[in-house]
């Protein structure tokens, strides 16, 4: 584990959720339509989790903006 917590991310979870988020092509497609975070797990319930058992709950919701914000900028 590096200073910056789980490989550049606060911890686990948030790391975990941004390669799901980043590399799943529904949930890249949703989080494209949603405005932040919160919004994303609103599009994405019943689901509380990844496939992997990372928490959104456990998730750190400034850094899981900005991925949410860098990819409604991808054109």
């Amino acid at each position: 584990m590096d200073d910056n917590g789980y490989n550049g991310w606060t911890n686990r979870a948030t790391w975990n959720i941004a390669l799901w988020i980043n590399n799943d092509e529904d949930w890249y497609a949703l989080s494209r339509d949603a405005v932040d975070f919160a919004d994303f797990r609103r599009l994405m319930r019943p689901l509380d989790d990844t496939p992997d058992g990372a928490k959104f709950a456990d998730g750190c919701v400034a850094e899981l903006d900005e991925v949410i914000q860098e990819n409604s900028r991808d054109e």
